[in-house]
């Protein structure tokens, strides 16, 4: 299942700030047990992509990562895009989402 980061445009688009991502719980931050597959796109394209497999997201909201724990891969906006604080924490909210030793991955 896909695990979406949603976050609503206008502020994701206007000035992306490291306290607009959900932070996962202390028990879920450990670095990932194996490897995984980071694929970096365009942020419209990692919307589309993680938006025709998630559930629905409320008008006036963007995806703007998501996770495949079942394939151990992520679709990730360009770090290049984003201030270093705030891709900091997206990518540790997306691999919040992965399976460590046999515990499934955090769900919100």
């Amino acid at each position: 299942m896909i695990r979406p980061l949603v976050i609503a445009t206008s502020f994701a688009l206007a000035a992306p700030s490291a306290a607009l991502v959900e932070r996962a719980p202390d028990s879920h931050l450990a670095a990932p047990d194996a490897p995984v597959v980071v694929m970096f796109a365009d942020p419209v394209l990692v919307d589309q992509a993680c938006r025709s497999a998630a559930a629905p997201v409320p008008a006036g909201y963007v995806i703007m990562a998501c996770t495949r724990d079942d394939i151990r891969a992520q679709i990730m906006p360009n770090p290049c895009l984003f201030p270093d604080e705030f891709y900091a924490s997206l990518q540790c909210h997306e691999n919040a989402h992965l399976s460590r030793k046999g515990v499934p991955g955090w769900r919100h």
